[in-house]
Parts: C-alpha cells; structure tokens; sequence
C-alpha cells in the first residue's frame, strides 16, 4: 500500500544565506533521507539553483516586495503590515497542498502579522523564534535593526499577542536564552505549552581543526603575527567596540584582523594592524579556512539569539570572546570555555589582551570548545529533531484557530491612500509619518487587507516597458543567458 508522503512548506525571504537555519538545509537533508517527508522552501528571493527551492513571487513583483517594505517602515513606522507576499503566497500550489508550515525569519517575508490567522486550520503551523521579533514588549527591547518601530510598539505588541494566542502553532526556540525570554515576554508567557527547544548542529566534519600555515601563507599574514577573525557588521554584531578595543590594545605581538561580511569598517585600525576583509563569503570551505587562521574569534554581539560563528569557531578549536546580555555565554559554555565579559570595549580588550599573552590558554580553550560542540551541537540530531516533529504533528489533531471578529459596524479608513499614490506615481510626493494606529483593531486590520489586495492587483496589471536594456536582453541568446546567471549563482551559492 503506498501512503501519502507528508507535505512541508519552508518559508523564508531568501534561500541560501543563512541556510543552516532558515529551512534551506534541513528541506535538503529532508528530501535526501526520508521516504515520508516531501518538503518545498518558498521564498521572496531565490539565489539558489535547488529545484526544492520554489519562488513566491513572480519576477515582476520582486522589486516592489523591497519598495512597499522601505514604504511600511519610513512612513508608518510598523513592519509586517503592508504586503503583497499574502497575495502571491496564497495562490502557490506548493503552498496550497502543505500539510505544515514551517516559519523562519517571517518579519523579512513582509508577511501581515495577521496572515497567521488567516491560514486554514487543516495547515499546521510552526514559527522558529530566531531572535526576539515576536517576543519584544514593554520589558523586551526591540531589535536594534527594527528601532524605528518604537512609536507604534505598544499596537504592534498588542496585535502579536492577540494573533499568536488564537492560533494553534506550535514555537521552536534554539537556546535557553531565548526560551526564557519566551516565557516571560507578555506576548508569548500564556504559549510555553506550545514551546519547543531545538539545538542547531553544525558537521563537525567539516568545521574541524587544520594545519593553518599554508592558509596563513595565502592570506600574506606576516609569520609571527596574532590573528583575529571577525564579522564586521554595523548592526548589532559588535564591531564597534572591536574598533574600540584595537585601536588600544597592548601587545608586543603584531596583530592581524580577518573580517567578513562588510568592508571597510575597521579602517581607522590600518595604520596600526594588518587588516584583511574578506567581504561576503557563503563557500563553508572558505570559512573553515579562515577560523583555522585565526588564534581568537571575536563575537561580541549585543543581539544574539544563538551564534552560529562562535561554534563553528569552536569547532575548529579556537577561543571565542563574547558579551553579557545574549545568548552567546551559554551557546560558548562561558566561563569554563568561551570568555565572557561585559559589554564595553575595555573589557573586551583585556580579554583579548590574555589571550594573547597566553598561548596555552588559547590553545585549552580551543581543544576544549572543540569537545563541547561534537558533544552538544550534533547535525544529525538537530534535522531528527524536526523530522520527528513534523510526522507528530502530521498526526495531532487540527484545532480550529480563534479568530478574531470583525465589528458588524462598518469602519472606514483612508490612512494609506497616500502610499497608495507614492508607490506608483514618482512624482507624488512622500507623506509624512502617519503614527497612532491601533494595528489590533480588527477594522483596521480588513482595510490593510484590502489595500494590499488592491496594490497586488495594481502591479499584476502592469506591464513592463520595453527600455533599451530590455530589448538587449531579449536580442542574447538563450545559452548566454544561462551562462551568465550560473556564474551570478556561484557568488552565493555553497559549492
């Protein structure tokens, strides 16, 4: 007898940066190992050339999902209100036949909040708690990257509570941390039944140590010098008090900085240290090669969730540093391995100055780690986890969600009409900030339906312009075309 296999959705803006966590690798690994589990990741964005990874949008679309976003944030203040990720999502096949769905980084999906109501209950759901979005309240500050929502904090609170409580869904979080947050956070204190806690892997058969001479050679590090590796990023990565605390430090030995990500951020350091950015790098490969560089990984992060860098830092058997206040001391087993201080550059730079003045501290440390993430942060058990999860849940009876009612009293609004025009008129110019809405009124929430109903159809209808780039790129032929988008594809795409 043949049975049905079971049908998962994984959904994420993107696809292949930040696979390790956003349903790009465990839909891989999915596919590959079980007969029962079908499984399909639905994005906003796809980099990837994985035909289990399936576009939301259609290209004409693509441009106004960052256009309305930029539009939601500088003229209401809010996120995850206006959309048209709804509208393209409802009507997808893999989306309809989905037995579950599995939520990722849902506030970059431009999803309304109160989409998740809106979801048939024959659907199961699960949201992953990746950071404290869903969980920021009057105690939980919000993410330094969404500050610009402060003045509408109290509603956009209000609404999260009042969504996330009448649906039944089922919440993953991957660190006590975070897990203790849930339980106190006023949105989500009443759900701790629905909670469940998943350590993320990582192969620790490729994040392992290696001879780090010829890769230090390659990289034109001076024989001799200390190596520090970084990401350098503006937001919330720490790389500020880095900056800080190098441009001070205290050290016979000559220092070298290995960075990812953005560029150019330690340059006021060049003068006084051997600076190496590396820009973007998704080739997991390459980041091996360049933990195995380093003598210290430095993750002073002031928002983090768990730290994917540190362990896989750790793995390769090299001392981390981190901050107080996030979830980084537990993910690193501070104090007994990773170093933990408290957050300010002077701290920081004491503990950078003993390690370095301390080879066999470096070097316990680094074997040390390396034993806690093959012990704890098992890749196997992490994506049987969630195997085991979802064929649970598969069986669990479906409970209707409780929707909130919306007033028999028609209420009429026209707060956004405004946007409406400046989304497809250039001339028009941009309306000033619109602030006090209540985001939990149930009225207002059908007429933002409405509208991005409305903005939806407005942009299915057009057509594109025929420019001088566009009938160029209709004159190249089909295999140059297929050429140059494979080579676009190896700049994110893991080899």
């Amino acid at each position: 007898m043949k049975y049905r296999k079971i049908k998962v959705a994984e959904l994420n803006n993107i696809d292949v940066y930040g696979k390790r966590f956003n349903g790009y690798d465990l839909a891989a690994y999915i596919n590959k190992n079980t007969d029962d589990i079908d499984v399909v990741q639905l994005v906003n964005h796809k980099f990837s050339s994985q035909p289990f990874v399936k576009k939301i949008f259609k290209p004409i679309f693509e441009p106004y999902d960052y256009i309305i976003a930029n539009h939601e944030r500088d003229i209401l203040k809010i996120k995850n209100q206006l959309s048209i990720t709804e509208e393209a999502l409802i009507t997808n096949k893999h989306y309809k036949n989905a037995d579950i769905l599995h939520f990722h980084m849902y506030h970059n999906m431009n999803l309304p909040i109160a989409f998740l109501e809106r979801i048939s209950p024959s659907k199961q759901i699960v949201i992953d708690i990746h950071d404290t979005y869903w969980l920021s309240d009057s105690k939980i500050p919000v993410l330094d990257a969404f500050a610009f929502m402060k003045d509408n904090l109290i509603s956009a609170t209000k609404q999260r509570k009042n969504v996330l409580n009448s649906i039944d869904a089922t919440f993953v979080v991957h660190s006590p941390y975070i897990l203790e947050l849930f339980k106190k956070s006023s949105v989500t204190k009443n759900l701790t039944k629905n909670v469940k806690m998943i350590n993320f892997g990582i192969d620790t058969n490729l994040f392992k140590p290696m001879n780090n001479q010829d890769i230090r050679k390659k990289l034109h590090i001076p024989q001799g010098n200390i190596v520090l590796f970084c990401r350098a990023q503006k937001e919330f990565k720490g790389i500020d008090y880095i900056e800080k605390a190098l441009s001070s430090i205290k050290s016979d030995r000559k220092i070298t900085i290995i960075t990812t990500n953005e560029k150019n951020l330690l340059k006021s350091l060049h003068n006084t240290h051997q600076i190496i950015d590396m820009g973007m790098v998704s080739d997991d490969k390459k980041m091996v090669e360049l933990y195995n560089a380093c003598d210290i990984f430095l993750a002073p992060s002031t928002e983090e969730s768990f730290g994917f860098m540190a362990v896989e830092a750790m793995s390769c058997e090299k001392p981390v540093i981190v901050f107080n206040g996030t979830a980084l001391p537990h993910t690193t087993n501070a104090p007994k391995i990773g170093i933990s201080v408290n957050r300010n550059a002077t701290s920081l730079q004491k503990a950078i100055e003993q390690l370095i003045a301390n080879d066999k501290e470096r070097i316990k440390r680094g074997k040390a780690g390396r034993v806690y993430v093959c012990k704890n942060y098992s890749l196997d058990a992490y994506y049987t986890n969630y195997v085991n999860l979802f064929r649970k849940l598969y069986r669990k009876n479906r409970t209707p969600h409780t929707k909130t009612k919306t007033p028999k009293t028609k209420v009429h609004h026209d707060f956004l009409e405004p946007i409406n025009q400046f989304i497809f008129d250039k001339k028009t110019p941009q309306p000033p900030v619109i602030n006090n809405i209540d985001y939990s009124d149930p009225s207002i929430q059908k007429y933002i339906q409405s509208f991005n109903h409305q903005i939806f159809i407005k942009i299915k209808k057009l057509k594109k312009k025929a420019t001088p780039l566009t009938l160029i790129k209709r004159l190249i032929p089909s295999k140059i075309k297929r050429y140059i988008k494979s080579k676009l594809r190896s700049n994110y795409e893991t080899k």
